[in-house]
């Protein structure tokens, strides 16, 4: 968080969970192929309780990632929901999980 605030990045509507941070392992085969195996942690309980919804209208662009809903479809509800009710531009990363849910 310091280093966020060091860089200039408003930290203010940032929220911690209590659980395990989310983490990835990514490995690559000698012919450059990839396999991830990702845990998102308390990054699959997002809800909309979570959000601030007004600081988040008074972005100009919100980064969301597909780093969530491995075990549970509420978080990606709350971003669908979070997407359709904001006024901020979005970017998606929307890696595999997102693309097999047809997003």
């Amino acid at each position: 968080m310091d280093d966020l605030a060091n860089k200039n990045v408003n930290v203010n509507g940032v929220r911690t969970a209590r659980g395990r941070s989310g983490a990835c392992l990514i490995m690559v085969d000698g012919k450059g192929n990839r396999g991830i195996l990702a845990d998102p942690g308390v990054n699959d309980t997002i809800s909309m309780a979570d959000i601030d919804l007004e600081l988040a209208n008074s972005a100009k662009l919100l980064h969301i990632t597909s780093f969530a809903c491995r075990d549970d479809h509420s978080s990606f509800e709350t971003q669908k929901e979070l997407i359709a009710c904001t006024s901020a531009e979005i970017s998606l990363d929307s890696g595999t999980l997102y693309t097999e849910r047809g997003m």
